[in-house]
């Protein structure tokens, strides 16, 4: 619909902000636990991850629409058929992005604990933590929840 007010370009971009602003709550809910991601810290890294995201549906998009799809002679339909295949390519490297960077999950320390991010971060600069609280989450043991 963004294209009935400014060019296809604008478009693919404004449709893409408004599917992430919708999509960081649906993947912090639905998809990934981030129970031990704090707001202020996954948000920023959504955008990021969806910021170069956006950027491989705008290339694709362009690249297809522009240039390979009339070059192949499909003119009819080459701009949605563009922004179709824009749109899936990165669904697959953002889930991959938004998994290991922005809700990964806590890696376990030698004591068989859960850490969270600021913890496993103080560990690597000597125990500081810049006066932020650390919380330490112990993991479940399926065995004894019997």
């Amino acid at each position: 619909m963004y294209s009935l007010f400014v060019s296809y370009s604008a478009a693919i971009v404004l449709a893409y902000i408004t599917g992430m602003v919708a999509a960081y709550f649906l993947v912090r809910r639905f998809v990934f636990d981030a129970t031990l991601q704090p707001l202020s810290e996954s948000a920023p890294r959504f955008v990021v991850v969806n910021a170069l995201a956006v950027l491989q549906t705008w290339a694709v998009s362009v690249v297809l629409a522009g240039h390979l799809l009339p070059a192949l002679g499909v003119l009819r339909f080459a701009q949605e058929i563009g922004h179709a295949v824009g749109v899936v390519v990165p669904a697959f490297t953002s889930f991959i992005g938004h998994r290991r960077w922005t809700f990964r999950r806590a890696r376990a320390d030698a004591g068989g604990r859960e850490t969270d991010w600021l913890r496993a971060t103080a560990r690597a600069t000597n125990g500081t933590t810049g006066g932020a609280a650390v919380r330490t989450v112990q993991p479940r043991d399926p065995v004894s929840e019997r």
